[in-house]
């Protein structure tokens, strides 16, 4: 069966089960993909996304399929595939790093005596590294050429120096997190890497660097933007799709983002967790704010391709809050202009990869 997805203006996002790591894959309506982390507990999430996904998006130069690959922070559940995605030779590459700071831009370097991996992950710490000792300051993102109407891509992140003087030591390299927003018509997803509800706070009060492509917005200008105007302004929107901080976790969730939602009336139509299960003291625990219905929370139709007893699968619609990766399995979002998004997710990889586009633009 021949593929419509590529040639449609829809925006798809892919947010996957790793198990305990995170990684979401995002396809923009006009044909470029933007990789966001790359962490996972058992199969890696790549080389599927190579075979099914890569093949049919558009050159992003010198026949670089991933325009973008964003590394949040430097957490090994975030990163631990980055081997593989150095191979496939992203055209532009963004993470936290502690390369020197050039003339006009300010310290961006982490300071790694606060990070807190494991002695043992050394070798994959040093590829992190090493991944951008090729890469120019400032934090950049894709300038995609096609302009789309009604579409605009940005990243957000606390410069580590400011989380290293002025936030909780204990939430560094969480804080450190680029996240990431999306706006497509009236659509607006969000994805939150581990960013703390430390981290959230002084976002919301002082705000942070800012990076900002899409229409009507001139990115050379955007580049230098580092207030707390835009996204103040996003949030204000509410959000169709949000991608909850650190993985649901009660540690991250952010009662000040949630009170901006409330006094504008803004709302969250559905929360999706990149579940990860730790164990003691409750430190697995999804915050329930995510998963009910209330002021902020209103919750929306999904779609649920299921097993069924005799081994078939069934589709079958549901209202929901919430979805997590561990129990509803990937999650596959379809944004297109003014349209409400459609969602719908699936425990078998391959089908939301290579069937799931498709299946949402006739949905």
């Amino acid at each position: 069966m021949s593929k419509q997805w590529p040639s449609s203006q829809f925006c798809f996002c892919w947010i996957f089960n790793v198990g305990r790591g995170s990684s979401a894959f995002v396809r923009t309506p006009s044909n470029h993909g933007i990789l966001v982390d790359c962490g996972y507990e058992g199969d890696p999430i790549l080389p599927h996304i190579e075979v099914e996904i890569l093949p049919h998006l558009k050159d992003a130069g010198e026949e670089r399929k991933i325009a973008q690959s964003v590394l949040s922070h430097p957490h090994l559940d975030h990163i631990r595939d980055i081997d593989r995605l150095m191979k496939l030779n992203p055209s532009l590459h963004t993470c936290p790093n502690d390369k020197d700071p050039i003339d006009g831009w300010p310290d961006e370097r982490v300071n790694w005596d606060l990070v807190d991996n494991a002695e043992d992950e050394e070798d994959l710490i040093g590829k992190y590294r090493a991944a951008y000792k090729e890469r120019s300051l400032p934090l950049r993102v894709f300038d995609f050429g096609d302009v789309v109407s009604n579409f605009a891509y940005s990243l957000f992140y606390i410069r580590p120096p400011v989380s290293e003087d002025r936030l909780p030591k204990a939430d560094y390299t969480n804080n450190l997190s680029v996240f990431s927003q999306i706006q497509y018509g009236g659509s607006n997803l969000f994805i939150g890497g581990d960013i703390m509800a430390s981290g959230m706070k002084h976002v919301l009060a002082e705000g942070s660097e800012v990076r900002v492509t899409g229409d009507g917005i001139h990115t050379d200008a955007a580049d230098r933007t580092s207030d707390r105007v835009l996204f103040r302004k996003w949030a204000k929107a509410g959000y169709s799709i949000f991608v909850a901080p650190h993985h649901g976790l009660k540690s991250a969730y952010s009662q000040e983002l949630f009170d901006h939602l409330r006094d504008n009336n803004a709302t969250i139509k559905l929360n999706v967790i990149s579940e990860k299960s730790n164990t003691g003291d409750g430190q697995g625990d999804i915050h329930p704010a995510y998963q009910k219905k209330s002021d902020v929370v209103q919750g929306r139709s999904v779609l649920l391709r299921v097993e069924t007893d005799d081994g078939e699968w069934d589709i079958k619609s549901e209202e929901r809050c919430s979805l997590t990766t561990r129990s509803d399995g990937h999650v596959l979002v379809a944004m297109y202009r003014t349209a409400k998004p459609k969602v719908v997710a699936c425990k078998d990889l391959t089908w939301i990869l290579r069937h799931g586009p498709d299946f949402l633009l006739q949905a």
